[in-house]
């Protein structure tokens, strides 16, 4: 039981901590950075389609780009399985990627 209490007063001592460091930067930031998380939270159901849509994408690429070696034409196979590599990993890093531009827009702005 002392757990938990100890937890909850935590956490209420806590929330009121984030409340007046937020308002010491003034409302219009508060307001922008709120703002900008519900934007980022909006488009992550994308984001997270579009991660699940390029496995299946880029095993098809890259099943073509074996079979296109495989009939003697190695230097359009060899392209095709690069690609279809590089897109991938750039399609899963996109998060990290976005997150990065905004970390960056953060310290400039």
């Amino acid at each position: 039981m002392a757990t938990v209490a100890t937890g909850t007063a935590a956490a209420s001592l806590t929330n009121t901590l984030f409340t007046t460091h937020a308002y010491a930067q003034g409302p219009a930031d508060y307001v922008k950075g709120q703002a900008k998380e519900k934007i980022v939270e909006a488009f992550m159901p994308l984001v997270e389609m579009i991660q699940a849509l390029s496995y299946p994408i880029a095993l098809v690429m890259l099943t073509g780009g074996a079979l296109m070696f495989m009939i003697n034409q190695k230097e359009k196979g060899i392209s095709l399985i690069q690609n279809a590599s590089i897109g991938y990993i750039l399609v899963q890093l996109m998060p990290l990627m976005m997150q990065l531009l905004v970390g960056i827009g953060n310290t400039v702005g």
